[in-house]
């Protein structure tokens, strides 16, 4: 908790105007990015697999639409199984000189030997602009994952905070 309250600081004092020549972003169309989740609270249930690293793809649409699909893939050494996820997020977004404000919702599938849980989480971020190609970003998630397995049914709620990085190519 107390590294992610020093990363949010930090986050917040370089959204100053010292660091980059532009003051208004030209968003570029596709990009690439990695990211990685803290996980803040474990609401209920918190026994199905939720990605916490994971490669996204930047994708904007317009000045106010991305989507942004991303993959994921871990070890979990207590059941002794690999998984992998798979899903997209869909952003409104809005810019504010080198800050974009994104809020909308992250869907997916999360799937290993023995699960299958479909995971949903509403979401509010920032994304602070260091130049017009590479972006620093944080967001809050309440995540809901259902497990879709035939002898066990369930579903699970995390708050979650990813932190990302990302590279714009075009």
């Amino acid at each position: 908790m107390k590294k992610s309250a020093i990363f949010l600081t930090v986050l917040f004092l370089c959204t100053t105007k010292s660091f980059s020549q532009e003051s208004q972003i030209n968003l570029k169309k596709f990009g690439v990015g990695i990211s990685h989740a803290f996980n803040f609270m474990e609401v209920y249930n918190f026994e199905y697999p939720m990605d916490l690293n994971k490669i996204v793809f930047p994708i904007n649409i317009n000045n106010r639409i991305r989507v942004e699909p991303e993959i994921s893939g871990a070890y979990n050494s207590f059941f002794d199984e690999f998984w992998v996820s798979v899903g997209s997020a869909v952003y409104f977004q809005k810019q504010h000189e080198k800050i974009n404000i994104l809020y909308g919702v992250n869907s997916g599938v999360s799937m290993s030997d023995w699960s299958f849980t479909l995971n949903a989480a509403p979401t509010v971020g920032l994304e602070y602009f260091l130049s017009s190609q590479f972006s620093f970003g944080a967001e809050i998630q309440l995540k809901a994952g259902f497990s879709l397995d035939s002898d066990d049914y369930g579903i699970n709620l995390a708050l979650m905070a990813p932190i990302t990085a990302r590279f714009y190519l075009k």
